[in-house]
């Protein structure tokens, strides 16, 4: 019989990972008021379960985009330019903090192990710091380069984009992040997103009585969520979870545990969207979907 302290643990881990895609979806639902584009929250927490199931599974990584955009538009009745910006803008924008965040946790993990060559930690973080200056120097040119991962010419190929509706699609996302305002409040809900996540790696780690602080849990969820975005595979699937493997051994838990720890971790993660968006896509797919792309056919 199961304890009622692992039941009341993973009941906490599924609060906890709803939250966080609410907190995610405020953002999203403010960027699009931002387009002059109105959806209620619990709309915004749909389109991000129903952009996370295509994650799971679209090798491309771009039809959560396209996705995003036709669902809101058939469903909420927006434009489907609107949303199509907005998603775009959140990829861009959050590629462009965790990459350079990533270098910053690998080194606050790491520096201990570094070897003892005076001023190696400083030569180090004169680095990430240059790092840094670069991309708000030359912010145009790795602008440029951010935008070709996340807008492929082939989305905008499809036939139920309007071409003149997206021909200044580049400049448009430009001048969100020339908007010091903006900026500061997607920063700040994006900042509740980073804080309030790693108690999902808390939560997977209780029932099998493990305890780490909150620094280490920060730390072990976001190298492992970073790299396996970078990775380009559907959902982060295996190198996320391998990432989460040596990070849990690395803080000296038993890797039988990591692993169960891991298993559980995705079972939170996953349940919910899983739930939510497959149902939505399954109901709506049939019911939009055949139509939309026979005419992209056509």
């Amino acid at each position: 019989m199961l304890d009622v302290k692992i039941i009341l643990y993973v009941l906490l881990g599924f609060l906890i990972n709803i939250i966080t895609i609410l907190l995610a979806s405020l953002r999203y639902k403010y960027i699009l008021g931002c387009a002059k584009e109105k959806i209620s929250l619990l709309h915004s927490a749909y389109l991000f379960c129903i952009a996370q199931v295509v994650v799971y599974f679209d090798p491309s990584r771009i039809g959560s985009s396209v996705v995003k955009s036709l669902a809101s538009n058939k469903l909420y009745k927006t434009s489907v330019r609107g949303p199509f910006l907005v998603t775009i803008f959140e990829q861009a924008f959050d590629y462009l903090w965790q990459i350079p965040f990533l270098f910053i946790v690998i080194f606050m993990v790491g520096k201990n192990f570094l070897p003892s060559i005076p001023y190696l930690q400083i030569i180090i973080l004169f680095f990430i710091m240059t790092l840094i200056m670069l991309i708000i120097l030359k912010f145009n040119k790795f602008f440029n380069l951010i935008f070709k991962k996340v807008i492929p010419k082939k989305i905008l190929n499809l036939s139920f984009f309007k071409k003149e509706d997206f021909s200044d699609v580049r400049k448009e996302l430009l001048d969100y992040f020339k908007k010091p305002k903006f900026l500061i409040f997607v920063s700040l809900l994006t900042l509740l997103v980073v804080l309030f996540a790693p108690f999902l790696i808390t939560l997977s780690l209780l029932p099998f009585g493990v305890v780490l602080s909150y620094q280490q849990t920060f730390f072990i969820y976001w190298i492992a969520f970073i790299v396996g975005r970078l990775s380009g595979i559907p959902g982060g699937f295996g190198s996320r979870d391998v990432t989460l493997l040596g990070m849990l051994v690395y803080f000296g838990i038993a890797s039988g545990v990591a692993l169960k720890a891991i298993l559980l971790y995705r079972m939170i993660t996953l349940i919910p969207s899983l739930f939510v968006g497959g149902s939505l896509l399954l109901y709506y797919g049939g019911k939009y979907g055949f139509k939309i792309f026979s005419k992209e056919e056509s």
